[in-house]
């Protein structure tokens, strides 16, 4: 038997063995193709779809006056909003636009006491110039009446035709300057009017009465005061006529006797209180410049102040109504008509137009993303996919914020946040799935 055992085993040993050909057996492993090797380099992570985040706003109410309450809302969810358009007006709309046209009406009135102060100051410095005239006018004469008293005849006519030609020439200036300055006084005047008639038409009733009262003596003193500015007008042409008769009337004395040495003393005495008169008509023209002055800077303060306050209150106004701050959609509305504004604001509004994906790579994966690399979105329950590219990289690694539907996922990864920027088709396409979960593969090529 052992005999048999061994011959078996020779038999066995001399036999060639071929190799195992079973269909069960494992197969022998090739080469990965390129495009395996450039799938395994993609990155594959959780992310959500939204708008960029500079394109979103969440609309709020000022509260320095308590708890601002919307008065009428003007949109709702989900409807498109041009740049600037009212979204909802708070209560605060009506009394606001009463403080403001109470403002406007103010600066109205100090705009018209400007003009008025003007018209004064310039009626007030006609006035003085008129009264240094005056005075200049019996300062010539009583130096002519003097140079004639001391001098030989042909001496004094000389100097009193020269003073009667002074005395004339600066008459006839004032004239002209009386005649120039009458349309800006008349201007002044008719926007003192005009305001008055614009502060009429601006009263409610109660105050009308007293407005329509204000224009009725706005046009009387107007007409009152060009009335009186046409008589000094006129005045001052009559002196000049009659001085120009007073210079005819010298040039014509050179064969009048030489007066008596006797009216010396009388003439030094009367040029004497001529210089007084015109010397004290200077001072007193400087003093009612100096005042009006005075006045119409003061009435320009008040002008500056109330341009403020109205500033102020059209500010104010202004932000009695919500308005979109660029074109976009009504993402949430958190207060509606009669409700108070909370700390949620009035509405969230986005501008749809460029969607991106907000996704979290693993920080183990982040060296293989790339700026500009190109990523792919698809959603659960959605048979296409959709194309964007990598537009930012985060610089802080955080925890992860969107759960992983795989069971295996470590729950707690640390990850850093993708913006993957979706073309012009996937972001119309998605416009409408803001914060949608999504599945990103970002290409590690």
């Amino acid at each position: 038997m052992a005999a048999t055992f061994l011959v078996g085993l020779a038999v066995f040993a001399a036999t060639p063995q071929t190799p195992n050909t079973r269909a069960d057996a494992a197969p022998t492993p090739s080469a990965p193709t390129s495009a395996a090797r450039a799938h395994a380099a993609d990155v594959g992570c959780q992310g959500r779809v939204m708008p960029p985040k500079n394109k979103v706003a969440r609309l709020a109410a000022p509260t320095d006056q308590g708890a601002p309450i919307v008065a009428r809302l003007v949109v709702d969810e989900g409807g498109e909003v041009e740049a600037g358009a009212v979204l909802a007006v708070l209560a605060a709309e009506t009394p606001a636009r009463l403080l403001e046209r109470q403002a406007a009406a103010k600066l109205a009135a100090a705009q018209a006491a400007v003009k008025t102060a003007d018209a004064s100051a310039a009626r007030a410095s006609s006035e003085a110039a008129l009264q240094i005239l005056d005075a200049k006018i019996a300062l010539a004469d009583a130096t002519a009446a003097l140079l004639s008293a001391q001098s030989p005849r042909r001496r004094a006519t000389d100097a009193a035709v020269a003073a009667a030609q002074a005395a004339r020439d600066e008459a006839k200036a004032a004239l002209a300057r009386l005649r120039t300055d009458r349309p800006v006084f008349a201007a002044s005047l008719d926007a003192t009017v005009a305001a008055a008639r614009v502060r009429v038409a601006e009263s409610s009733w109660g105050a009308g009465r007293i407005a329509a009262a204000n224009l009725a003596e706005a046009e009387a003193a107007r007409l009152n005061t060009l009335r009186e500015y046409d008589t000094r007008t006129a005045a001052a042409a009559g002196e000049l006529a009659v001085l120009d008769a007073k210079l005819a009337a010298v040039r014509d004395d050179a064969h009048t006797p030489e007066r008596d040495p006797a009216d010396l003393p009388a003439a030094t005495e009367r040029v004497a209180a001529a210089r007084e008169r015109t010397a004290a008509a200077e001072k007193h023209a400087a003093a009612v410049a100096a005042a009006a002055e005075a006045t119409v800077a003061e009435a320009r303060a008040a002008v500056a102040e109330a341009t403020l306050t109205q500033e102020l209150a059209a500010a104010r106004l202004a932000l009695t109504s919500i308005r979109a701050p660029f074109k976009g959609r009504v993402l949430r509305v958190f207060a509606r008509t009669g409700e108070a504004v909370g700390p949620a604001g009035v509405a969230e509004i986005a501008d749809l137009s460029q969607m991106t994906v907000e996704a979290e790579v693993n920080v183990a994966d982040i060296a293989r993303v790339r700026l500009g690399a190109k990523a792919v979105v698809s959603l659960p329950g959605r048979k296409e996919s959709f194309a964007g590219k990598v537009a930012a990289i985060g610089l802080r690694v955080v925890a992860g914020a969107l759960a992983d539907d795989n069971p295996a996922a470590f729950k707690d990864q640390r990850v850093v946040p993708v913006v993957v920027e979706l073309d012009a088709a996937a972001s119309a396409a998605l416009s409408g799935l803001s914060a949608a979960q999504a599945q990103v593969r970002i290409s590690g090529e």
